[in-house]
Parts: C-alpha cells; sequence; structure tokens
C-alpha cells in the first residue's frame, strides 16, 4: 500500500505536516520522518538527539514482522529533493509537530539505544523483545546497543531515487574499536598500578601465567571450530563492553570472557563449551522443534528446544511460531579488540622468561616466534632490562610490536630481555612445588597413620627419616588415589551415565600438591618469634597473632597445598558490643528474613527477625515446628542482598579492622585478585562480608548446621559470638562433650576445648580440593546403595544435602585414604577455607559469624575448575550461575602484574 503526498512545498525551502509527514525541500539536507510508526500501533518517542546520532530506522532483512517503511524522493535537474510518498501505509501520529534534520548521505552507524528506540521495525533484541513499548529500556537492557550497525542506502529508479535505512552487520575487532576500547585489555606500564610491587608481580605471574595460558588455549578452540565449517560464515564480530553488565552465557549461565557465538537476529548468546557441545550433540540427532506454550507467557524457559537452548525472539513472518536456534546460523563474536588476546598471551611468557619465572604450561610459545606484542607505547622503544643478582643481561633480538588499530596509536617496538637459563621454561614434574620456602624436618610429633584394616595407630616420631616417610606416605597416597579416580572416572555405575562428574577434559586442572607434615621444632628456627603451632597431626597451622609479620609467608606455604588455617585471638580486635545478639536484635529486629530450620531444610519464608534472636537467647522463646520442639535456625547469608559495608558500616569497619593477613582478606588487597578488575566497567562479584547465624546443638550428630558443600572462592569465617542459651536441655553440655569425642579432633584441638576455658562454638570438617572427587565418588556410591538413583545434572556436593557423620568419614578414611581437617572454632577464631575446598559445619552452641571471601592467587585453578562444573549443573542449580567470572579476574591481574614489571624494566633500562 502507498499513501500520496501533497508535493507542494512552500517557498525559501521550509518544512510543513503532511498527514502527519514532514515534508521539505533543499540541496543539503532532507527532513525524514521520526520515528515511523505503524498506523494500527502505538507511537514510541525517540529523542532528537537520537536521531541526530545515527538512530534511523532499519529494515527487516528477514522478510518478517512489520516492513520498513520507505521514504521516496525525486531530484529534479535544479538539485530540489521532494518527498513523494510513503510506502507500507505509515504516518506519525505522535510527533505530529516535529522534524527532524538529517544529511542525504551517511556512513554506516552504530546503533546507540535500545531497540524500542531506534525503531520499531528493525529485529529486536531478546532483552528488547519481552517488553512493551511503554517500559522503560535502559540503555544496558538492549543487546545491540553498541553493537549493530545500520546504513542509509539509495536506490535508483527510472525517474527517481529511494532512500532507505538497513542492518549493516556489527561492529568489526579490527577496524572499530577505539583507544579506549583497546586500553583496557593492554598492560599500561606508563602509568602502573601503584600498590603492587615487583615482588608481588612476580608472584601473580607465577600462579597465573599457566592459568592465563590454558585461559588462551581454550579460547582458541572457538576460531577451530569456526575455521571447521564448510560452509561460507560470517565474519566475526566484535562486541564493546558495556559499563556495569555482565556478559553471559544464555545456556549455562557463565560469564563471558571474549570468543562466544549471538544470534543476529535476537542476539541470543552461547559460550564456546556450549556451542561446542550442541554441535556434537547436533551430528547425530535432529533438532526439534517445540511450539510456543498455548496460552500467553513471558517465562523464557517456556520456550526451549530439546537441547536447552532458547528459542529466537524474531518471529517470521504472522504464524507467531519461534525458531529454534541453528548453530550454524549463529556468528562467532569477540570482545577483546583486534588479536589482542594472542598477543598478551605472547607477552606473558615472555616476561615470565625475562623474569626468571618458571613456565608449566605449554612449549607452543616458543620465545623465538614471539614476534610481535599488542602494546604500542613510546616509553617501550628500546629494550627492557631485568636485573638478577645484581647482573643486568639483555636479549639478541629485539622483537616489534604491532596491535591493529584504526586510530592513531602509533606500533612501537619492545625488546624483552630474558635473565633465565634454559630451564625456564622446563616443565615441573614434580608434584610437590617447594619453590617458595623448602622445609627439612626432624619433627618430633603425634602423628596418626590409618593402616589396612582402617584402624587409626598413634605413633610419637622423632627421627627426620621417619618425618620425611611420613611426608612420602602423603604424597604417595594422594598420587595413588588420584589415578584410581582417573581410571574410574571412565566407569559408569548403574545409574549414573549422566551424574555429573568430572569426565570432560579440563585445561585448567592443577595437579595435587602433597598433603605435608609439619613440625614446630623446624619452623620456630625459620620463623623466629612466629606465635603458631601445629594441629591435625602437624597439616593445621595455627597462628596465634593474627598480627605477627611472618604470618604471611608460613601462610602461604600451607595455603598452596590446599590445606586450611587457623587463626586464633582475631576476637580481642573486636568491639565485642557491636557483635552481641542484643545490639542485632535493637537494630534489625524489625527486618524480614527467610530462615532455615537445619534439622529439616525447610525454609520459613518472610519471618521477623526477633522472632530468631529472641530464639536464640531463650529455648523457650524459640519457634516451634509440627511436632511442638522447637526448631534449630540458622539465619544464612545475612544481609542477602545489600552490601555489608552499607548495612552496617561500623561493623564492617571493626571487621576489617580485626581481619587477619589484610593483603588476602581485604577487599583491595594486593594478593585478593578480585580487587584487579576494572571497578569502572565490571560488576565485581559480591564476595560479602556476610552473616552466619544458628542456634547451637548437640543431639543430632547426623545432622549439620551447613551441609557438606564447596565454595567457589577462598574465605575467612571469624567467629565472632559463642553463647549458651537459657532454659536449654540439662542434658546439653553431656550431648556436647559426646559430640568432640565422636568429632575426629586430635588430642590438642580437644584439649583447648574443653581444658582451656574455650568456648568451642563450631565444629568444622573440611577436606583439600582434591578430595572431592572422591568424597563424590563415596556419596554417589551410597546413593546407589539405598536404591536411588542419581538425578541428571544434580551433583552429590553442589546439591548441597549432605551431611558427613562418622560413618561416612570412616568409610572415606578406609575406603579413599582421605583424612579431612576436624576443627573447633572458638570464639575469637577465623578458620580459612581455600576454593573448592569441601566442607561442612556443625554448630555446638549459639554461633555468630561472619564470612569474607576472596580470590589468591594459589587457588584460582580450583576457581577455574569449579567454573567448569557449575555449568553443567541445571539451570535451577542454586550454584548454576557463575558470579565470580574468574576469567576476567585472572586476566587484568595479569595485565596489572605486566604493567608494573613492564615500567620497573624500562625505568631499569633508562638509568
Amino acid at each position: 500500500m502507498s499513501r500520496e503526498i501533497d508535493d507542494q512545498l512552500e517557498e525559501g525551502g521550509e518544512s510543513r505536516m503532511e498527514g502527519g509527514i514532514v515534508v521539505a525541500s533543499g540541496e543539503e539536507i532532507l527532513e525524514v520522518i521520526e520515528p515511523f510508526v505503524a498506523a494500527e500501533e502505538e507511537g514510541d518517542v525517540m529523542a532528537e538527539s537520537e536521531i541526530k546520532n545515527g538512530d534511523c530506522p532499519a529494515p527487516d532483512q528477514n522478510g518478517g514482522g512489520i516492513g520498513v517503511p520507505i521514504i521516496v524522493i525525486e531530484d529534479d535537474a535544479a538539485g530540489e529533493t521532494e518527498v513523494l510518498r510513503v510506502e507500507n501505509d505509515v504516518v506519525d501520529p505522535v510527533n505530529q509537530n516535529r522534524g527532524i534534520k538529517r544529511k542525504r548521505n551517511c556512513d554506516p552507524f552504530v546503533q546507540d539505544v535500545s531497540c524500542w528506540k531506534a525503531s520499531k521495525f528493525l529485529p529486536r533484541c531478546r532483552d528488547c523483545a519481552v517488553r512493551s513499548a511503554d517500559d522503560v529500556v535502559t540503555l544496558q537492557e538492549c543487546r545491540f546497543q553498541h553493537f549493530r550497525k545500520l546504513v542509509r542506502k539509495s536506490s535508483d529508479g527510472p525517474e527517481k531515487k529511494r532512500f532507505y535505512v538497513e542492518f549493516d552487520g556489527f561492529c568489526d575487532p579490527e577496524t572499530d574499536p577505539n583507544k579506549d576500547d583497546r586500553q583496557l585489555y593492554i598492560p599500561n606500564p606508563l602509568n602502573p598500578p601503584e600498590d603492587l610491587p615487583v615482588d608481588v608481580c612476580k608472584q601473580l605471574l607465577e600462579h597465573l601465567g599457566d592459568q592465563v595460558c590454558a585461559l588462551i588455549r581454550h579460547e582458541e578452540e572457538a576460531l577451530l571450530i569456526e575455521q571447521s565449517f564448510t560452509k561460507t560464515r560470517l565474519p566475526i564480530a566484535w562486541k564493546r563492553m558495556v559499563e556495569d553488565i555482565r556478559e553471559v552465557c544464555d545456556v549455562c549461565a557463565t560469564t563471558l570472557f571474549n570468543y562466544h557465538w549471538i544470534c543476529p537476529q535476537c542476539g541470543f548468546v552461547a559460550c564456546i563449551d556450549c556451542f561446542k557441545t550442541r554441535r556434537e550433540k547436533d551430528t547425530t540427532e535432529q533438532q526439534e522443534t517445540i511450539p510456543p506454550p498455548q496460552q500467553p507467557n513471558n517465562s523464557e524457559d517456556a520456550r526451549k528446544d530439546k537441547y536447552n537452548w532458547l528459542l529466537c525472539t524474531h518471529v517470521v513472518g504472522r504464524s507467531g511460531v519461534p525458531r529454534p536456534h541453528e548453530f550454524e546460523n549463529l556468528q562467532l563474536t569477540q570482545i577483546i579488540p583486534g588479536n589482542g588476546l594472542k598477543e598478551f598471551g605472547k607477552l606473558v611468557h615472555k616476561l615470565r622468561a625475562a623474569n626468571n619465572i618458571p613456565q608449566h604450561c605449554c612449549s607452543e610459545y616458543n620465545l623465538d616466534d614471539c614476534t610481535s606484542s599488542p602494546f604500542p607505547c613510546s616509553s617501550l622503544n628500546g629494550l627492557i632490562t631485568t636485573t638478577t643478582n645484581g647482573a643486568s643481561s639483555q636479549m639478541d633480538t629485539t622483537t616489534t610490536a604491532t596491535f591493529s588499530d584504526s586510530t592513531d596509536i602509533e606500533k612501537e617496538k619492545v625488546a624483552i630481555t630474558p635473565t633465565t637459563t634454559s630451564d625456564a621454561n622446563k616443565m615441573d614434574e614434580s608434584d610437590d612445588d617447594d619453590d617458595a620456602l623448602s622445609f627439612s624436618f626432624a619433627p618430633t610429633i603425634e602423628t596418626t597413620v590409618i593402616v589396612d584394616n582402617g584402624q587409626a595407630s598413634t605413633t610419637t616420631t622423632t627421627d627426620e627419616a621417619t618425618a620425611t616417610s611420613q611426608n612420602a606416605r602423603l604424597s604417595s597416597t594422594d598420587e595413588d588415589s588420584n589415578k584410581a579416580q582417573e581410571e574410574n572416572n571412565g566407569k559408569n555405575e548403574e545409574g549414573d551415565s549422566e551424574q555429573f562428574r568430572s569426565r570432560w577434559k579440563s585445561y585448567y586442572k592443577k595437579k595435587s600438591v602433597a598433603r605435608k607434615v609439619f613440625s614446630y621444632t623446624e619452623t620456630i628456627k625459620q620463623y623466629p618469634g612466629l606465635e603458631h603451632s601445629w594441629l591435625v597431626s602437624g597439616t593445621l597451622l595455627r597462628l596465634e597473632n593474627p598480627d605477627h609479620e611472618k604470618n604471611g609467608e608460613i601462610f602461604q606455604e600451607v595455603w598452596k597445598r590446599g590445606q586450611p588455617v587457623l587463626v586464633s585471638n582475631v576476637g580481642n580486635k573486636l568491639s565485642s558490643d557491636l557483635w552481641s545478639p542484643e545490639s542485632f536484635l535493637k537494630e534489625y529486629g524489625e527486618q524480614v528474613n527467610d530462615l532455615v530450620n537445619c534439622l529439616t531444610g525447610y525454609t520459613l519464608r518472610k519471618q521477623k527477625i526477633k522472632k530468631f534472636w529472641q530464639g536464640f537467647s531463650d529455648v523457650k522463646q524459640r519457634m516451634l515446628d509440627e511436632s511442638g520442639e522447637p526448631m534449630l535456625l540458622k539465619l544464612k547469608d545475612w544481609p542477602a542482598t545489600e552490601d555489608f559495608a552499607k548495612f552496617s558500616p561500623t561493623r564492617f569497619d571493626d571487621l576489617m579492622k580485626a581481619l587477619p593477613l589484610k593483603e588476602y582478606t581485604h577487599r583491595t588487597g594486593r594478593l585478593n585478585l578480585a580487587a584487579r578488575l576494572p571497578s569502572n566497567f565490571f560488576i565485581r562479584p559480591d564476595l560479602g562480608p556476610k552473616m552466619y547465624i544458628a542456634y547451637g546443638d548437640g543431639k543430632n550428630l547426623e545432622k549439620g548446621t551447613t551441609v557438606l558443600h564447596l565454595d567457589m572462592s577462598d574465605a575467612v569465617n571469624c567467629m565472632v559470638y559463642v553463647g549458651q542459651p537459657k532454659n536449654a536441655d540439662p542434658e546439653y553440655e553431656k550431648s556436647i562433650q559426646k559430640a568432640i569425642k565422636e568429632s575426629d579432633c586430635d588430642a590438642k584441638m580437644i584439649h583447648r576445648a574443653t581444658k582451656d576455658n574455650e568456648l568451642p562454638g563450631a565444629l568444622w570438617h573440611i577436606y583439600r580440593p582434591w578430595d572431592a572427587e572422591k568424597i563424590r565418588d563415596l556419596l554417589n556410591k551410597v546413593c546407589i546403595e539405598k536404591g536411588n538413583i542419581p538425578a541428571p545434572k544434580h551433583d552429590p556436593i553442589h546439591d548441597q544435602v549432605m551431611y558427613l557423620d562418622a560413618d561416612l568419614r570412616n568409610r572415606l578414611r578406609r575406603e579413599y585414604n582421605v583424612d579431612g581437617f576436624a576443627i573447633l572454632q572458638c570464639a575469637g577464631d577465623a578458620v580459612f577455607i581455600p576454593a573448592g575446598a569441601p566442607h561442612q559445619v556443625r554448630n555446638l552452641y549459639n554461633c555468630i559469624k561472619i564470612a569474607e571471601d576472596f580470590v589468591s592467587p594459589e587457588n584460582v585453578s580450583h576457581c577455574f575448575q569449579l567454573t567448569e562444573e557449575f555449568r553443567n549443573l541445571s539451570d535451577t542449580h542454586i550454584n548454576h550461575e557463575d558470579k565470580l567470572q574468574i576469567k576476567n579476574i585472572v586476566y587484568h591481574a595479569v595485565k596489572d602484574a605486566m604493567s608494573v614489571l613492564m615500567s620497573k624494566s624500562t625505568l631499569l633500562n633508562n638509568k
């Protein structure tokens, strides 16, 4: 259809309205309709500035939906331009008094507003598609904002020209990024972080360098997959980072780092692993199309194909049937501009070699092949010189740096000077990494050895050879158990074919570092004056002065082995009045929060917190269950969403003042990698603090206050209050003593809790990260023994439904040679739990605990591993979504470390 328009123009080239259409004349400009609205639809309002910025409508490239209006104009011999008609029967019923000037010809431009604000005639992204025109859609909610490109075109006819706007692809990773876009991902030696000393930077590269290499190899899989297609593929697109937006995969909810695939019509996103898995399945199965629901349903979960992929929200034609996403039609997209990621990896290898940092990752990045660098910077001209043992050395070859950029950034030469021997690039075959500190023990310790019949025998050893044998036994046990587990991973037990287990290839898995027995007689020689002791047969470090200057060194030696650490006397630095039950009741009693019954796992929704606090201090005031018994309640993860620093700033400051090992535990700590994530672009993960408050219980030995689980990040859990409730059962104290006796705690731990007048608040059982597979295998076995079939895409640890009682702990010790760390946490104790370490907690008395998460360099490999595990869980699982974004954290931590090392090397060269 078409609507003819009166083509008479007023003198002077001024515009006038004809039926809602702006009509104008002139050689340089053309008044155009804004916005185009179908006559049968409501109009939307577009700001004049948005029109001037190039957000004109584009046609539907897929033949679906409402066709784009086409302005038909004519040039006469004098160069005058007239609007003759607008096809597709469109008018502007809303903005009839506004005309927007626009140049007749324009280059391709990037959509910088939401799809609703850009036009109703473009395919809308899935975030805009689920909203109405009346919804307020912010810029950040649109997937095509700063991503999709549009262009104004013309077509010649016998007597007239047609001008129209159409989709022109997506941003190009080579030509579209500007200087700021690139600077976000490259080291900046001209302005390095001031809070990172050189020794810390080297430490970061030592722990993270191999992980960066693994990350890059994982990302390169996307290019290999793309190259394997036989049909012509769309060019690789570039997605500009949008401030305060965390890009996630629509299938597994994992945070995107660089390469991923998108649907050009709706912006659906699939990460590398999901795309690869789907393609493998699709080679043998025919995709099934699921019709839309009978009734209107805004839930995207109701519109998925059999692979759990969301259907496309862009509907073709008028049938209203959503289409499945064919993986052949998805377009590869990257976030890091140009070839910056690959060049970044080369420079990581070069800097590690130049600073004598061992590399265990791969042999792909031969230094002779690293001939380019993506970091243009005039200060890097010449040689980068490093000094080792007072002597300076230089590399013979100067490498040239190139980084593709359409801006005026210069391409500079960069030379890296290695100071290493050939051993720097050799693979370290030893599982026991003692590069930081070397201990030679002649311990006098009490050790518990598990013999073949599963019984424990206690011996006292003073001979150095015996201690060495003990460490060798622990190492051998780890290796043998890991080997057996790897062999079993390929076997499917009954009902276990789809049960989650680590059967996939992982780039990030770290070899087990042997659990080590330490001796006080030796460590006190290494660290004179350090107030510490060894518990759990010489494997659990207890630091007794939370502020001692030597705490960090010995902590790192234990921490890298995946062993927990106990720090006492932290409570002495806290203001006790702030952490009392009375203070919380007074300030927050009227707030509403969920409570959990620890005995049943049942959640009581939206309860006033004062009910919890009243029962906290007095058993008679506790809420009753259906049988009339007092419930064992806990207040978990409180506050649930609000930042604790804003929720209770006074308590936050008090906690930060008291926490030990501040370089790890503070938000801005130099060894807390989460602090390296650029806050001006990325949403930093919520790492707490969070409070864990629960009633104590001594009777139900098979129940836990917090059941067995593991966390993606490291954590320090501080006991700020332990108390005995009023009107408790007369047998309460006896049940506590029985629980301690059966807790597997060693004699020193029990003596501390019973003879030293320290009130034991909670009983912990913590296992090393490498023990998780063995625990998982045992729990799956127990499930099958009970006649149950493990549910697909669920996990006995991640589901948080099991508590390892004495019988299960004995089976774990007997059948898998796995011993945990049994810890009695008293008031003022802080327990450090490594990332990926399975652990459970049982409150003996009423406890108020507060935990702060952090990301340490030593445990990054476990963070990567858990990210892979969580993405394989069901999409309704509590741990399914990846909120840590460990890839971004590691990348930017390494980037900052490289900035410092490059700047210092340049300064040395200029002296």
